[in-house]
């Protein structure tokens, strides 16, 4: 099984911006009175991640001209490409999946005192200032989400941006000082953040694109919908997991959990469907079998 740093899934799309590791401490969790979790998820289907191309740059403007048309070609022939997979699964609504799964996960999780999950397309700083500044709840959990497909399809990543911002008086002392804005939405201004990713494969990956996509859309998409599914599940747990301090990079394996640290990082759980790796910085990734 094999594994990748987050921060380099992460330099995968620009619509998913890394989440520094900020440990939450006893005594925010304390003082939280209720919470409001809102996931801004600004895509309605999955996409091909496509690389930019790299030819031309050290070929001034006619360089940079041509990359910006192979750009264009690979950008087209990929949405082609991933068209069968969309119309597969055109009746499946992620949105509603990782709904349901945040408000399953993290309704066990005591402290939050959880009032509602919701998803909210428009995902601008101004709109998200907007959902904390405005919540009724004394703190406020945003899980922002990128989904999509490695360039030749083989692998589908889910990838979580989570931070935790206070919006009432007993949560204020909490804030930090050397926040960089004043908008409410910044990362600089969570009391509590961190970055978590799901990969799976496709059945039978192999190289080739079009038999990739062919595997995910079988059977009206169902591998791609089990995958997509069981990415919300896996994710959710592990935030619950995380925001009681299970996860964290000093907390003690959990039974079963494997020991031996590796160049990516340490496993420290594995279960019937895969394996959860946390690296130094924090950050958890999830791989399914």
């Amino acid at each position: 099984m094999q594994f990748i740093a987050l921060s380099t899934a992460m330099a995968l799309t620009a619509c998913a911006t890394p989440a520094p590791h900020l440990p939450i401490s006893a005594q925010i969790r304390a003082a939280t009175p209720s919470t409001e979790v809102v996931a801004p998820i600004a895509q309605s289907e999955i996409y091909v991640e496509v690389p930019q191309a790299q030819g031309g740059a050290s070929y001034g403007l006619i360089g940079a001209l041509v990359d910006v048309g192979v750009d264009a070609v690979r950008t087209s022939n990929a949405e082609a490409a991933v068209k069968p997979l969309r119309d597969a699964a055109i009746d499946y609504s992620f949105d509603d999946v990782l709904r349901g799964e945040l408000q399953k996960s993290l309704s066990n999780v005591a402290w939050l005192h959880l009032d509602r999950v919701r998803v909210v397309k428009d995902v601008s700083n101004d709109a998200m200032s907007k959902n904390i500044t405005g919540s009724p709840d004394g703190a406020i959990v945003t899980v922002g989400v990128n989904y999509h497909l490695s360039n030749n399809a083989d692998t589908v990543y889910v990838i979580v941006n989570l931070a935790m911002f206070g919006n009432s008086e007993a949560l204020k002392p909490f804030r930090p000082t050397d926040a960089k804005t004043d908008k409410a939405s910044d990362l600089s201004n969570a009391i509590y953040r961190n970055s978590y990713m799901f990969m799976a494969r496709a059945p039978a990956a192999s190289g080739d694109r079009k038999l990739n996509m062919a595997s995910w859309s079988a059977n009206n998409g169902a591998p791609f919908r089990m995958a997509m599914s069981l990415g919300a599940a896996k994710l959710s747990q592990v935030m619950a997991a995380d925001l009681q301090g299970l996860e964290e990079p000093t907390a003690p394996p959990q039974p079963g959990a494997e020991t031996v640290a590796s160049n990516d990082g340490l496993v420290i759980m594995k279960d019937a469907d895969g394996s959860l790796l946390r690296h130094s910085d924090g950050s958890l990734v999830y791989t399914a079998k």
